[in-house]
């Protein structure tokens, strides 16, 4: 449930999001065009070659750097997932032989329909994808965390599986960090976000839930550009269209913050909020509540962001990736197969 704030609390923990949203944006350099870079170059994106140390040299561009992304990926995903031995299970007792058959059900239908939240292909896609995430950025991050079904529970008695578990793969060009963080729990990552552009009738129906929704002219609305991986996802799945509505940016920020003023303590809050709306207005803030309710744990609160790094190196965030090791072999073998090409060996 949001927790209720007064004005003044609203103030300062807006304020605090928005210093903390600019540092993690000002951390962030470059990479986004790094990024949108390392996608080209596993997709073999022709215009990304440059001229030739002669005239009209042919523009070449193979593709190593993605089969040999791809081989590495399958042989990852079939080393960590490929059988049930590789899992990490907990063995049934004799109290849970009466529930073994409802469990291994919902087991079943949980990584085939729960987590499948996109129509992408369940926990395979997902799972997939994070790899990739990882091999291309150095860094990917799953997003694991409780899902309400869209349909009402029993209302009467029975036995109903309550808490079911969604994932998600997060792509780092929304995902914010502080410099110099080695995780992404506190205190290793003290504060992070995470920002979604959602339409305006998104925003209305969680205004059932508490959110302060304000109205539609107070947010700036935005119609952004597709980068090259949600492009090549929209192509993976037969998505033609280019076009996007016209969205609003929402931060989901992680922070710790007073709310009890008598004791003075600090709690882990979520924060909704709108960076675009009004500074000095009361339209920026959407809701507030505290992380130990949003994700239960019985010793503390942890957030529901996991790391999966596949080529990490020392003291670095976002290490030197696959993808970015293989570029100047890669632009050996285009540099040798267009002088074959000018000099007509091919």
């Amino acid at each position: 449930m949001p927790i209720a704030l007064k004005p003044t609390q609203r103030k300062a923990l807006i304020e605090q999001c928005r210093m903390h949203y600019e540092s993690m944006k000002a951390s962030r350099g470059d990479w986004e065009s790094r990024h949108e870079h390392r996608w080209q170059r596993f997709y073999a994106d022709p215009s990304l070659r440059p001229e030739g140390p002669w005239a009209d040299a042919p523009k070449i561009f193979t593709t190593h750097t993605r089969r040999t992304t791809e081989r590495i990926q399958a042989e990852l995903w079939q080393a960590l997932f490929g059988n049930d031995d590789s899992l990490m299970q907990e063995p049934f007792g004799e109290e849970d032989v009466i529930r073994a058959e409802l469990a291994t059900r919902f087991h079943r239908w949980t990584l085939t329909s729960a987590i499948n939240d996109t129509e992408r292909g369940g926990w395979n896609y997902l799972g997939q994808m994070a790899i990739l995430d990882a091999l291309i950025d150095g860094v990917s991050i799953l997003k694991v965390y409780p899902w309400k079904t869209p349909w009402p529970a029993p209302a009467t008695g029975g036995r109903w599986l309550e808490t079911l578990i969604r994932i998600d793969v997060v792509d780092q060009t929304y995902f914010l960090t502080p410099p110099g963080v080695t995780g992404v729990q506190y205190p290793d990552c003290p504060y992070l976000a995470e920002e979604m552009y959602l339409r305006y009738d998104d925003l209305r129906r969680r205004k059932a839930s508490g959110w302060k929704v304000p109205d539609e002219e107070a947010l700036h609305r935005e119609t952004r550009e597709l980068s090259p991986k949600e492009m090549a996802d929209r192509e993976l799945h037969g998505e033609t269209s280019e076009e996007l509505e016209e969205q609003i940016l929402l931060v989901g920020s992680y922070e710790r913050f007073v709310l009890d003023e008598k004791n003075g303590l600090e709690e882990d809050v979520v924060v909704h909020w709108y960076p675009r709306a009004d500074p000095e207005g009361e339209e920026a803030f959407a809701s507030a509540e505290r992380l130990i309710d949003l994700f239960s744990q019985p010793d503390r609160p942890r957030r529901p962001y996991f790391p999966i790094v596949i080529w990490p190196l020392p003291h670095q965030w976002r290490g030197l990736n696959v993808p970015d090791r293989l570029e100047v072999p890669q632009d050996t073998i285009n540099r040798l197969l267009e002088q074959m090409i000018n000099y007509g060996d091919i």
